[in-house]
């Protein structure tokens, strides 16, 4: 026969009890770990999703970065398009600018080529001094005028200074200067006229020098182009100017006494270069 419990129950009925309150633990566990399921779910979900935003933030950034690239390539490429442009501008700028200067240099050269065909030498200077205020950037001087109508190849052919029937009272060569005393060369050959004092161009040329000197008296120097001068000197009177234009057998002067000299006479030179020539040789024939 059982015995009652110290608290009146009997052994069944604690046993039932304890089992009963077992269920309920278990309930009670059960639950525990089905809310902790759900926190640890809730807590995945929150994870994902803070993830996926910045994903999404990380892409936004990406996106504005392919922008701002885009944009800065759009902005060389029209920096380029403007230099591009400005550059062909200035190019065709250039190019009216040659276009221009090209036809006024033909326009300015045309005439002065009308202008050193001219036969009157003084008429040629004349219109060459305007042009040459017109255009004073251009080349158009008496050398140009030389250079046009000889080709700039003088070769030293040369005319006669002097009026036909003149007598040569002085050749090239050594000789013993009548005033000094002393012998010296002589560089040039000496002319006399008892006719005609005119003194002439002996071939196209530009006026070199034109004044007075010690020695020399009334002196002219004319270029000729190629090297080549021809001097006038111990004149009387000087009919031509620095810069002028002369042509072969222009009146330049008259024969004179001036300077060292003991009589009216004609000294004449010709010079290559430094060296000095003997006029007779290059002149034509004469009595």
């Amino acid at each position: 026969m059982t015995e009652p419990a110290p608290d009146g129950r009997s052994g069944l009925a604690r046993l039932g009890a304890l089992l009963h309150f077992g269920a309920g633990f278990k309930r009670i566990a059960q639950t525990v770990a089905g809310a902790g399921l759900v926190v640890s779910a809730a807590g995945l979900y929150l994870q994902t999703r803070s993830l996926r935003s910045d994903v999404a933030t990380l892409e936004m950034q990406a996106e504005q970065l392919k922008i701002e690239k885009r944009k800065l390539e759009l902005d060389e490429e029209a920096a380029l398009r403007a230099r591009e442009a400005a550059e062909r501008e200035r190019a065709a700028a250039e190019s009216e600018q040659r276009a221009e200067k090209f036809a006024q240099a033909q326009l300015m050269f045309s005439l002065a080529n009308e202008i050193c065909t001219l036969a009157d030498p003084n008429e040629m200077n004349s219109r060459l001094k305007l042009l040459t205020q017109l255009s004073p950037d251009t080349e158009l001087n008496a050398t140009f005028c030389v250079s046009y109508r000889g080709g700039g190849m003088f070769s030293g052919v040369i005319a006669l200074p002097v009026a036909p029937g003149a007598e040569v009272t002085g050749k090239f060569g050594p000789v013993r200067n009548p005033i000094l005393g002393t012998a010296k060369q002589h560089n040039g050959t000496d002319f006399v006229s008892a006719n005609d004092p005119t003194v002439m161009a002996a071939a196209d040329g530009v006026v070199a020098f034109a004044d007075y000197t010690q020695g020399y008296g009334r002196h002219i120097v004319l270029d000729h182009g190629n090297g080549w001068r021809t001097s006038y000197s111990h004149l009387s009177q000087i009919k031509c100017a620095v810069g002028n234009v002369v042509l072969i057998g222009q009146p330049i002067g008259r024969i004179g006494a001036t300077g060292l000299a003991t009589g009216p006479h004609l000294h004449f030179e010709v010079k290559k270069g430094s060296e000095a020539l003997d006029p007779e040789t290059l002149l034509p024939k004469f009595d």
